[in-house]
């Protein structure tokens, strides 16, 4: 069963790139309620989509329509518009680990994450923090109403 879903996801990864969006598969572990499970998303750089906004847009709902989920990652550097949240068809937002790192020595940080996370909330999209790293991390992210996490914390890389 495995191996099926990684071809799917190998197949509508180079269906998107022939339409010239440039989507990258990325297994990785998130925790919910304490409990383990491995997610597959198909992860959107910032830059696939800058490249051509318009065919991105189409391609991405046409991909959401099969049942696609997918995550705009390390959402909150580069490029990164609020208006990417409402124009293209995200079902999670990756907050970029540099936010996660800058938490505890940049009180205003946490601000920024909470505009973030409600935002994502507000628009029925789920928010996963990068590279967790502690306890303490975890722990104001819960708190900040981040309902995922991944990172070392948690486990190795896959």
């Amino acid at each position: 069963m495995a191996r099926y879903i990684l071809l799917v996801l190998f197949v509508v990864m180079l269906g998107s790139r022939a339409l010239g969006v440039d989507l990258s598969l990325a297994p990785g572990l998130s925790i919910k309620n304490a409990l383990l499970y491995l997610v597959f998303a198909l992860l959107i750089t910032e830059s696939a989509m800058m490249e051509h906004p318009e065919r991105a847009a189409a391609t991405l709902q046409e991909l959401r329509s099969l049942g696609v989920r997918l995550a705009v990652d390390d959402f909150g550097t580069g490029f990164s518009s609020l208006a990417y949240l409402q124009r293209f068809p995200f079902d999670t937002v990756k907050i970029d680990r540099s936010f996660v790192a800058d938490m505890a020595t940049n009180e205003e940080t946490p601000v920024v994450l909470c505009a973030i996370i409600r935002l994502a909330h507000d628009l029925d999209m789920s928010v996963v923090a990068e590279v967790v790293e502690t306890q303490a991390e975890a722990a104001r992210l819960k708190t900040l109403r981040c309902e995922f996490a991944q990172g070392f914390l948690f486990g190795q890389p896959m």
